[in-house]
């Protein structure tokens, strides 16, 4: 929260926090924080709540109801 509040980087915060890196080093955090192994399954479930769609289709009724 107070990374959201002073508008400053979460993950400096995490790497500068004495009480994380006592337990995570760089290459831990640089796993935890890596956005493609995050999101490496987001086609597959999309695929499951609303259905298969064709590669590289068009997606319907995105966020906000826009196309």
């Amino acid at each position: 929260m107070a990374a959201w509040e002073s508008e400053t980087s979460f993950r400096d915060r995490v790497a500068a926090d004495a009480r994380i890196t006592k337990y995570l080093d760089a290459k831990a955090l640089a796993h935890t924080f890596d956005l493609q192994r995050q999101l490496r399954y987001v086609d597959a479930i999309f695929d499951r709540v609303f259905g298969a769609h064709p590669a590289g289709g068009e997606i319907r009724g995105g966020l906000g109801g826009k196309t």
